[in-house]
């Protein structure tokens, strides 16, 4: 059954991608600034904490760092951070101070210098220096690189073709480390774990050698150059982003031909093991110069979209598998593209698009109208970390209510035993209802479970929350058995002579459980309607009176804390005869060799020792010390079949503990413990 629901989700699944890949996605325009003069990037992040994504981009003319604050809708609100400096060339929002809050960092050519202004908290920027002299500062970027937990910076000077890094002390103050000198001009910098070491690499590209290269990061900042790719001319912008879903980071470049614009191309280079990159053609792009990446039309791979620098396009690439790809164009009359970036600046669950325009002087959102995912939902029960006491359970979950008129939504229930869901398969698929019947469960088992909902037109959305319940059923005690007198026997009784009823121990399943029994007895043959019950709470009992000159049935009823009753195995039966009764069973012999308990026990001086013999027998009686040494011969001869009773007189012995063993050759060889205390 689990192989079909596989079989099933991976083909509706492949027919949404092609579906979802087929169809064209609408971007609508909405201007956030229209006079910032030459504006030479766009980044989208939380800048004032509010939870929602905002826009920071600089002016090369006019030295200007300003941000936009997301208002909600299409509207945004413009502050400055700065507005004093001569030319700003990149800049790159990050948390450099570790206080919670967005600083920024710039780098300025004509200034040579890189700067950070640390944000107060409400939004106030101050000036820092980082490097003054930088001649030719081009690109900034900031990461741990030294896996200190600090941002650390990184900057490429553009006409010396040179790469630093300046390490952060913690406290915001800097020390430079030289990188790579006489590589060729930078176009773009960037910042990320491309060999899947857990440390932060260096990728750029140079706009004079026609390379793509990067810097290896040894865990400690210590770096090795390898070039990634020779594209013969020129790559712009790049982008770093795990492209094909495989836990490492791939780059996409922007490819240009300065003598033919027709040759202009935008590339994957896909990284492979031992640091080796396949190219991937993604498609022709007259003017390509920016690009980045993103999922557009929500069907859970990446797409890539790019601006033409001189042929005022915008354009997405849909990524239909297998490193195909169809475009679409965004717009033909969006002046000089210098960056774009993605973000779902809207929060209804599609990338949309932040360019920026280097001489028409624009900031633009390109809002994403593709369909719209359900909403939030969150799982209901059983509620998270739950030890159920049955093996059947119902998953529950709340309504995803979906956005777009007219759409349906399904959904899928997927259950796996590692936190992570790595193992999980979907249990249901394509029902409206938001309820799943759990059935058959493992006991000891901790399942991890979550909901996806699907709709017609998208991928659909997970809940918020992937919880896990476990099985724990309470067992009753495991079989036992009742172990004396023997079935059948025959007791003889009176006022002074106890009989011992003993059982072995029920051992319960569950460890925090505890076991009490009861001594169940009926002296008449419908045991179930004629039982008497006799709380005993260990595992054996004594009966000094009533019981005489009868027939008794008995068996033993353990009882553990959750209320689960296990009986002993098997009802025995028990004949107990008055020695001195005239009626009944006078002259009987017993059915069984037997050694009874010693009564009293412990005792002091003497204690009655009985014996059953059910033939004419050579009957040994004798008496051990712990040591092991003979201290009494109490019978060493031939007795008739009938009950013997012997005293053991332990008035010249000391206090402790003694063995009794009689022995019948062939019959019999039981040993009892008794106790003398003076």
């Amino acid at each position: 059954m689990t192989k079909y629901f596989d079989i099933i989700f991976k083909l509706t699944l492949l027919i949404l991608l092609i579906s979802n890949a087929e169809a064209e996605v609408e971007f609508i325009e909405h201007t956030i600034a229209q006079h910032f003069s030459r504006p030479r990037v766009v980044q989208a992040i939380d800048m004032d904490s509010d939870n929602d994504p905002d826009i920071i981009s600089c002016s090369n003319r006019h030295g200007e760092i300003a941000w936009w604050e997301n208002c909600g809708g299409d509207e945004f609100r413009q502050h400055t951070v700065t507005d004093n400096l001569l030319d700003v060339y990149d800049i790159y929002a990050i948390d450099l101070d570790g206080d919670e809050d967005v600083d920024v960092l710039s780098a300025s050519y004509n200034e040579a210098c890189i700067l950070w202004w640390e944000n107060d908290g409400d939004q106030q920027f101050e000036e820092h220096e980082v490097q003054y002299n930088f001649v030719g500062a081009y690109n900034v970027y900031g990461a741990d690189l030294d896996n200190d937990d600090d941002v650390d910076i990184v900057a490429s000077a553009n006409i010396p073709g040179e790469l630093y890094w300046w390490e952060n002390d913690g406290n915001q103050e800097f020390t430079d480390y030289f990188i790579q000198r006489s590589w060729g001009s930078c176009e773009d910098l960037i910042l990320a774990d491309m060999d899947r070491d857990r440390d932060i690499d260096i990728v750029a590209s140079s706009n004079y050698l026609g390379e793509l290269h990067a810097w290896n990061n040894d865990g400690h900042a210590g770096f090795s150059h390898w070039e990634i790719y020779d594209f013969g001319y020129t790559p712009k912008r790049i982008h770093v982003v795990d492209f094909d879903d495989d836990r490492a980071n791939d780059v996409i470049v922007a490819y240009r031909d300065p003598n033919d614009q027709d040759n202009d191309r935008i590339y994957i280079c896909e990284y492979s093991q031992g640091r080796d990159f396949l190219t991937h053609l993604v498609g022709a792009f007259p003017g390509a110069f920016c690009v980045s990446a993103g999922d557009f039309d929500c069907d859970g791979d990446m797409d890539i979209v790019s601006g033409s620098y001189y042929n005022r396009r915008l354009s997405w690439w849909s990524n239909l598998g297998d490193y195909d790809f169809q475009e679409y164009e965004i717009g033909d009359r969006y002046r000089s593209p210098y960056s774009v970036a993605t973000v779902d600046i809207d929060d209804d669950l599609d990338d949309d698009i932040i360019s920026c325009s280097y001489y028409g002087g624009l900031i633009t959102l390109w809002e994403n109208l593709s369909e719209d995912q359900p909403q939030e939902f969150n799982l209901t029960y059983p509620p998270p970390c739950t030890t159920l006491s049955v093996r059947n359970t119902t998953l529950c979950w709340e309504t995803a209510v979906e956005q777009d008129r007219g759409d349906s939504v399904f959904y899928e229930v997927w259950v796996g035993y590692e936190p992570d869901l790595s193992d999980a398969i979907c249990v249901r698929q394509n029902n409206r209802g938001t309820e799943y019947r759990f059935e058959n469960l493992d006991d000891d088992r901790r399942y991890y479970w979550t909901v996806k909902a699907r709709d017609t037109n998208t991928e659909g959305r997970w809940a918020n929350d992937t919880c896990y319940f476990s099985i724990c059923v309470p067992e009753p005690p495991r079989a036992f058995r009742a172990i004396g007198p023997p079935d059948d026997a025959e007791v003889p009784r009176d006022h002074d002579f106890p009989i011992m009823f003993r059982w072995e121990r029920a051992v319960d399943p569950d460890s925090n459980d505890t076991v009490s029994y009861d001594l169940c007895l009926s002296i008449y043959t419908d045991f179930e309607e004629n039982n008497e019950t006799i709380d005993t709470g260990d595992t054996c009992y004594y009966i000094l009176d009533y019981l005489e000159d009868c027939f008794c049935l008995w068996r033993v009823k353990a009882t553990d804390t959750q209320g689960h009753i296990r009986y002993s195995e098997g009802t025995k039966t028990l004949v107990v005869l008055h020695p001195n009764s005239t009626e009944a069973g006078k002259g009987k012999s017993p059915l069984v060799f037997v050694l009874h308990e010693s009564y009293p026990n412990p005792f002091n001086s003497t204690t009655t020792i009985s014996i059953g013999l059910a033939a004419s027998s050579e009957l040994k009686l004798n008496i051990f010390n712990i040591s092991g040494q003979q201290v009494a011969v109490l019978a060493n001869e031939r007795y008739s079949p009938d009950y013997h009773q012997f005293i053991f007189n332990a008035d010249e012995l000391p206090s402790g503990i003694y063995f009794i063993h009689a022995s019948v050759p062939g019959k019999m060889d039981e040993v009892r413990k008794v106790v003398l205390i003076r």
